[in-house]
């Protein structure tokens, strides 16, 4: 009679590992990808990204202790070109102190910005948690990059001087704003210089404001306003940056935070008319004057505007729409909408495909609702003063923010944050959520 032959009890265990490594480099890669989103949405605090972004370490360390094992299985989602398997594995190399493979994960990459954000990403994550046999390279590797004669390999490195927010010397901004032939390079190293506080630079930032490429004269546009706030020539070409058909929010929002209360209802009501009503709602929720929520009611009941109305309003006064129950019924707005967005369930390697799919996460303000809290809240709030979540802007209450508030809040309060304090980099809201609850809320 035939025994059954089962399998030796080490070829079950090499089974198990190889699935629960499989399991590790998936949901890394699934996990940075919805949290990647998450670091711009108005439904998460910081409390809520340090949980989620512990989830991503979870994963990630499990594939740093497993050594080339754990390396193996990010090679095949690597071939796939994911912007979450290019993050693993970049996280990997570095912690690892593999130049060889981070180089793979940066191959992968190809050349498309999103896969890029995520190589960057990579620099900001590694150096956070983990169980690297050696502290991660990151400045030296950087450097590595910014040497290269690979256009693709520059922007990276530039870009992670900024991630990380490392200083580069004198000689090295003079190099990138004066000599770097590649714009998309060119253009991150006008940004840094906002990002870092390098006011040494603003001579070279004012000399590219006349460069050919777009992109460059808004990221020098950009940091001169971020280093100089009446820096008027500056302001105007980011304002400009309303009539392009993807208008770049960043230009938008500092823009905003430079022009009077007047000015930006003038500009406003000139975007709106030209047809650029999110446009104009973009600038509204940047610009903190409380004086404009009384033109920001009537968009509330307009299907296309009401969300961004609504985030406008919210960011002003600090007033949340679900907490307070100020928001249109859920069953109707899911009715006209065409049913909720699941985050758990979208297209996690795709940016935005439109405006709306992008606005889908935020709630729809209930227009009589907010009226209503408006007309008994308005004598509280200081209409010729400049606010973020309901607070002044001022030092103490943007570093409230910093810790309490919504990302979006968190986003403006670090911006606002730098600008009081010329000098002072911009606190990055976008690393490991853990990491930041660290040095914000004591977690250890």
């Amino acid at each position: 009679m035939a025994r059954y032959q089962g399998n030796p009890p080490q070829d079950a265990s090499r089974i198990l590992f190889g699935e629960i490594l499989e399991m590790h480099a998936e949901d890394a890669a699934f996990l940075w990808s919805i949290r990647r989103k998450a670091v711009r949405r108005q439904k998460y605090k910081l409390r809520d990204l340090a949980r989620a972004d512990e989830r991503v370490e979870a994963h990630l360390e499990g594939l740093d202790v497993a050594g080339t094992d754990g390396w193996s299985k990010l090679v095949d989602a690597l071939g796939d070109g994911q912007a979450g398997a290019v993050f693993a594995g970049s996280v990997w190399a570095m912690r690892a102190g593999d130049w060889g493979r981070f180089g793979a994960a940066l191959d992968s990459a190809g050349d498309e910005r999103p896969r890029l954000d995520a190589v960057l990403s990579a620099f900001g994550w590694a150096s956070a948690g983990g169980t690297a046999i050696a502290p991660p390279p990151s400045t030296a590797w950087a450097r590595r990059l910014v040497a290269d004669p690979a256009p693709k390999q520059r922007f990276v490195g530039v870009g992670a001087f900024a991630v990380c927010r490392v200083s580069p010397s004198d000689e090295e901004i003079d190099a990138w704003l004066g000599k770097e032939r590649d714009p998309r390079t060119r253009a991150r190293a006008a940004r840094l210089v906002g990002e870092l506080g390098l006011g040494n630079a603003v001579a070279m930032l004012e000399y590219l404001l006349d460069d050919e490429a777009l992109e460059v004269r808004q990221g020098a546009a950009w940091s001169l306003c971020a280093l100089r706030s009446n820096h008027q020539i500056a302001t105007r070409m980011l304002m400009a940056a309303a009539q392009d058909l993807d208008p770049d929010l960043d230009a938008l929002e500092m823009a905003a935070r430079r022009l009077s209360a007047e000015h930006v209802q003038g500009w406003m009501k000139e975007l709106i008319a030209e047809g650029r009503a999110r446009a104009a709602l973009l600038v509204a929720a940047a610009c903190g004057w409380p004086s404009i929520i009384d033109d920001l009611l009537p968009l509330m009941s307009e299907e296309e505007t009401a969300p961004l109305a609504g985030l406008a309003f919210t960011q002003i006064t600090g007033a949340d729409l679900v907490v307070l129950n100020l928001e249109r019924d859920d069953k109707k707005v899911a009715a006209e909408a065409g049913g909720d967005v699941d985050i758990e369930n979208e297209d996690v390697d795709q940016a935005p495909s439109d405006e709306e799919e992008e606005d889908a996460h935020l709630p729809f303000p209930d227009p009589d609702l907010v009226a209503r809290w408006w007309r008994e809240h308005r004598s509280e709030i200081d209409l010729a003063t400049r606010h973020l979540a309901g607070r002044p802007i001022h030092q103490a209450g943007l570093r409230q923010t910093l810790v309490a508030g919504s990302q979006p809040q968190r986003r403006a309060a670090a911006v606002e944050l730098a600008c009081l304090s010329a000098g002072t980099p911009i606190y990055n809201t976008s690393q490991p959520g853990f990491s930041q609850a660290r040095g914000l809320l004591g977690w250890t």
